[in-house]
């Protein structure tokens, strides 16, 4: 169990097809609880989260698919009851694996799934810049 309290970010992995998993592999416990204390801690509630979303945790769910080829955001899900919003970020699986750097790759379509969700959620262009260039 992880020491680590998430203040409002939260990151997760589903996979659904047999075989596809980027967990242990490429990437490991240690790097996504890493990206989820990066996230949490240079990340402060500003544009939808400070209005439609106030006091929500944001859900960021990587998954992946052999039959996709392009990085694809899906959601948000909105769970009001429980004051969370997801969004899945979906990975093109034979991308990252079969790249000479999986987890360079991966973490680069990483870095662009979390930009497109703050954008989709009004950050600030600063705020965004602010996570790319610390996201590694």
């Amino acid at each position: 169990m992880d020491k680590y309290i998430s203040k409002f970010i939260n990151l997760s992995q589903i996979y659904s097809e047999p075989g596809v998993s980027f967990s242990g592999n490429v990437l490991t416990p240690e790097k996504s609880r890493e990206w989820r204390f990066l996230l949490d801690n240079n990340l402060t509630p500003e544009g939808l989260m400070t209005t439609k979303y106030k006091d929500f945790t944001i859900d960021f769910v990587i998954t992946s698919s052999v039959f996709i080829n392009n990085l694809d955001i899906r959601g948000p899900r909105v769970v009001k009851r429980n004051k969370f919003i997801e969004y899945a970020v979906w990975i093109p699986y034979s991308s990252v694996v079969n790249d000479k750097n999986p987890l360079e790759k991966l973490t680069q379509y990483f870095k662009n799934g979390i930009s497109v969700v703050l954008k989709k959620l009004e950050y600030s262009e600063n705020s965004i810049k602010n996570i790319e260039n610390k996201i590694k």
